[in-house]
Order: structure tokens, then C-alpha cells, then sequence
């Protein structure tokens, strides 16, 4: 007999699957109980609000089943340093909606590769997209594994930055991946690599 409690990735996706974006992301719903509380203490706090958007990475373990991924913020920054929390950040105005400030924050804070389809007989490259506009990022510089998410080990050579495009708002580096797909016959992945 098959527990309906178990959660899958499929049911997380049946969950959401007639969910949408709402037009206003400041558009809040009143906590229970939220009535109550001093009208001052109400009106500071659906006043000041900043649009945000975040990402819940969820992702399927081998070993343990679902996992979500978090983050720790930075101890230099001013606001909230130190905390763990979802990926994600204030909306900028060039964002168009919230669920583009939730993937380009993450890009920025987890630094998520993607790929590229080869062009023209070029071998595939990947894209780091999202970066800071003054990030010091560099060609030749190699790109690591952080072991963060525990999903591949800390350090693992990923590629080579080729290029970077900076843009008026943010960059976005071409990397040279570390090995050529196109060559792969065996992977072995270490999964306790002391």
C-alpha cells in the first residue's frame, strides 16, 4: 500500500502545477492573526516592504531522496550577514517579473553553470550567467566545484573562463568545460573523496 504522505518530486510538481506569479509581488496576505496586532506595527510592515523573489532548489539525492539547497550569507554584508536562506534577492527594475529576480539571484549567489549548444561545428561551452558587473572574475581563471549543495564534491575542476561579457547590469562568463563530453566513456564519481 503506497503512503500518500511520502513526498516526490513528483507531487511537489502536481502541487504547483496551476500555481502563477502574482501581478504585484508587494501584494501580501494577512497573517493570522495579524488583525490584532497595533496598527502602527501593521502599517510598518506592508509599508516598507521590497519586492523579492527566491528559489527553492529541490533536488533528488541518490543517497538521501529529496534536498533542498540553502545559502549562507556573507559576515561583511550589512544587512542580515552570516544567515542561512533560500537563494534569491531584491528585485531590480530590469527583471520583468519575480520569478526572473528569483533565478538571477541565484545564478549570482550559487553560481550555477548552464550549457551551450555547440554552434557551427565549435565544440559545447558553458555559461555562467548572473555575475556581478564588477566581478573579478578573469580568462584562464578555473572554475571549482564548491561541494556547498553535497550533491559533487568541493573542488571539482568544472572548466576555464574563456571571456566575459560585461553588461551594464550584470556579467556573464563563457566557460571552456574541463573535459570534452563528446570523449566521455566512463565517469566515476567519488562520493567520499578522504
Amino acid at each position: 500500500m503506497a503512503n500518500s504522505s511520502i513526498i516526490t518530486t513528483g507531487s511537489i510538481r502536481q502541487q504547483f502545477a496551476d500555481t502563477s506569479l502574482p501581478a504585484d509581488p508587494t501584494n501580501t496576505i494577512e497573517l493570522p492573526g495579524s488583525r490584532h496586532w497595533p496598527d502602527s506595527l501593521r502599517e510598518q510592515l506592508t509599508s516598507t516592504l521590497t519586492p523579492a523573489g527566491v528559489l527553492i532548489p529541490i533536488y533528488d539525492r541518490p543517497d538521501t531522496g529529496l534536498s533542498v539547497l540553502l545559502t549562507q550569507r556573507s559576515a561583511e554584508l550589512k544587512h542580515h550577514a552570516g544567515q542561512i536562506s533560500f537563494p534569491g534577492g531584491r528585485m531590480e527594475p530590469e527583471d520583468g517579473d519575480i520569478a526572473v529576480t528569483a533565478l538571477r539571484e541565484t545564478e549570482e549567489e550559487v553560481g550555477i553553470l548552464s550549457g551551450q549548444r555547440a554552434q557551427n561545428g565549435q565544440k559545447p561551452m558553458l555559461r555562467l550567467k548572473y555575475l556581478s558587473r564588477d566581478t573579478n572574475v578573469k580568462p584562464g581563471q578555473l572554475v571549482v566545484s564548491t561541494g556547498r549543495g553535497k550533491l559533487f564534491p568541493k573542488d571539482v575542476a568544472l572548466g576555464t573562463i574563456v571571456s566575459i561579457d560585461r553588461g551594464p547590469i550584470n556579467s556573464e562568463a563563457l566557460v571552456k568545460p574541463a573535459v570534452d563530453f563528446a570523449t566521455v566513456q566512463t565517469v566515476f564519481v567519488l562520493t567520499n573523496p578522504k
